[in-house]
């Protein structure tokens, strides 16, 4: 499977990007350590904000998050996104789009969290069948409300 990472900017020496394309169209490359690419991503990004005068939306770019077992299992009970990569994109249940590097980030819009479906506080456990991956926003708006219908 290929990963792309996502790339704003003007004026930049996007090296990271350059290598991340140089290596996947080599085809005896067969694995490509994306840690390495963002290491040469924030050296470019860094070289083209001095020499272009500047670059935008650098919040876009997304370092690669290693997730743990236990969030990963979490993250796989999201639905599916149709033409979308599944191992980047999953629906919360509540229908809100999720981004699989994005977990636990309340400044993206498409952040997400562990969500506990009956919270603690009204009896629920830590158990995987009442946890489920849920945009920050939604699980905030939640809160310990049981049953919780979206509004």
């Amino acid at each position: 499977m290929k990963h792309l990472l996502e790339f704003s900017g003007y004026g930049g020496l996007l090296t990271g990007g350059l290598n991340l394309l140089a290596q996947l169209n080599n085809p005896n490359v067969h694995q490509v350590n994306l840690e390495e690419v963002w290491t040469d991503a924030k050296v470019g990004l860094k070289v083209g904000a001095i020499l272009g005068g500047g670059v935008d939306m650098i919040d876009t770019i997304t370092p690669p998050r290693k997730l743990s077992r236990r969030a990963q299992r979490i993250w796989n009970k999201g639905e599916t996104a149709l033409g979308f990569d599944h191992d980047v994109w999953r629906y919360s249940k509540n229908g809100h789009l999720m981004k699989r590097s994005e977990y636990g980030n309340r400044s993206s819009k498409y952040g997400w969290e562990i969500e506990h479906g009956r919270p603690k506080s009204k009896g629920g456990t830590n158990h995987l069948n009442n946890l489920s991956p849920e945009n920050w926003r939604e699980n905030l708006r939640k809160g310990s409300k049981y049953p919780y219908r979206q509004v």
